[in-house]
């Protein structure tokens, strides 16, 4: 596995308190066959939290242009796309937080699921510790 190229543990005061936090993809570990285009890449996160209506309106308060349209139709909305639809994540792209470009998703803690549906992840980097 590649050295991760920085902590992204400061991103975590941008958000309520989650239970674990991870980042993947090609911005976290460089893939060296592919060319460095000069666009921003975007950094993968998943945040885990164990309630997601509670941890939503605490985080539509602070960061409500995160959220598309749904935000607007406040937490108990987006907990029932997230919990009802899909892998059970709730995802913001193009999100900006210290300079950095985030695709961000929220994933309410379950041992019923706890493989992310839709793409495999194999490298993954943790910045938060585990619950």
């Amino acid at each position: 596995m590649s050295a991760f190229p920085q902590d992204l543990s400061h991103l975590l005061s941008a958000f309520p308190p989650v239970t674990f936090a991870f980042a993947y993809g090609s911005a976290v570990f460089p893939q060296h066959h592919k060319k460095d285009l000069m666009v921003p890449r975007q950094t993968d996160v998943i945040l885990a939290v164990e309630d997601s209506e509670s941890w939503h309106r605490q985080n539509l308060e602070r960061n409500r242009n995160h959220y598309s349209f749904v935000g607007s139709m406040g937490s108990r909305v987006v907990s029932w796309v997230q919990e009802d639809f899909g892998a059970r994540i709730y995802f913001n792209p193009f999100t900006m937080i210290n300079n950095m470009v985030l695709f961000w998703g929220s994933h309410m803690i379950s041992f019923q699921t706890a493989v992310v549906s839709g793409s495999e992840v194999r490298c993954y980097k943790a910045f938060s510790p585990p619950c």
